[in-house]
C-alpha cells in the first residue's frame, strides 16, 4: 500500500501532459545524481539506511514492443560512496556500487513522466561487519557477520521531465541484503524499503 500510495503521488499530477523529445531515446547517456534511505522490514531488525552517489547509464535499444509494455532498454552503474547502516547498537558507515542496473522505461506514451521497472545487483563494503553479530547471535563470536554483503534488488519509479533531457528521478527500491556465507554465519537483512530521490541529464 506505500508503494501504490507513493506511485501515485507522483504520476498523477502530470500524467496527462506530452511533451515531445523528453523520454530516454536510444544512444542517449544518463547522468545522474541520487540520494535515498530506508529501512530493513523484517520484525527482527532495527537498521535504517542512508545513503547517495550517482549514475552514468546508456539507452541501448529503439523502442521496441506495443501497446502499455512498448519501451527502450537502459544498462546503468550507480556508485554510492555514502552509504550509512543505523542500528540500535552502532552506526556504521561504507560505499557500494551496482556494476549492472538494467532498467526497462515505458515510453508508449511520449509523456513528461516515464514509469520504470529495474533490477540491479551490487556490493556493499562497511567498516564494520552488519548485521551486528552480537544482538544477531549472543553466543556468536567476532566475524560472526561480514563487512562485505551482495545487494540484489527491484525498482518501480517514474522519472519527470521538466524539461528536454532533464529529470526528476523518483523511485521505491526493494532490497535484499546478504553475505552469501562471507561470514560465519549470514543473517543478512532479508527485505529492506528503499526511497530514492535523484536528478538526471540525458546527452
Amino acid at each position: 500500500m506505500p508503494l501504490a500510495v507513493f506511485l501515485f503521488i507522483c504520476c498523477s499530477p502530470l500524467a496527462a501532459q506530452t511533451a515531445p523529445e523528453t523520454y530516454p531515446r536510444n544512444g542517449q547517456w544518463e547522468l545522474g545524481v541520487l540520494a535515498g534511505g530506508g529501512a530493513a522490514l523484517s520484525s527482527d531488525s532495527d537498521a535504517q539506511f542512508v545513503f547517495a552517489g550517482g549514475r552514468i547509464g546508456r539507452v541501448v535499444t529503439p523502442p521496441l514492443g506495443s501497446s502499455w509494455m512498448r519501451g527502450d532498454l537502459e544498462i546503468a552503474f550507480d556508485v554510492l560512496p555514502v552509504y550509512t547502516v543505523i542500528t540500535s547498537a552502532w552506526t556504521t558507515c561504507g560505499g557500494s556500487f551496482k556494476p549492472l542496473d538494467v532498467q526497462w522505461n515505458f515510453t508508449q506514451q511520449n509523456r513528461r513522466v516515464v514509469p520504470f521497472v529495474a533490477a540491479a545487483g551490487g556490493i556493499l563494503f562497511t567498516t564494520r561487519a552488519i548485521p551486528p553479530g552480537y544482538s544477531v547471535f549472543p553466543q556468536s563470536p567476532p566475524g560472526a557477520t561480514s563487512q562485505v554483503n551482495f545487494t540484489p534488488q527491484l525498482d518501480l519509479g517514474v522519472r519527470v521531465f521538466r524539461q528536454p533531457k532533464r529529470a526528476i528521478l523518483l523511485e521505491a527500491d526493494l532490497v535484499h541484503h546478504s553475505s552469501s556465507g562471507l561470514g560465519r554465519f549470514n543473517p543478512g537483512y532479508p527485505l529492506s524499503l528503499f526511497f530514492t530521490v535523484g536528478y538526471s541529464w540525458y546527452k
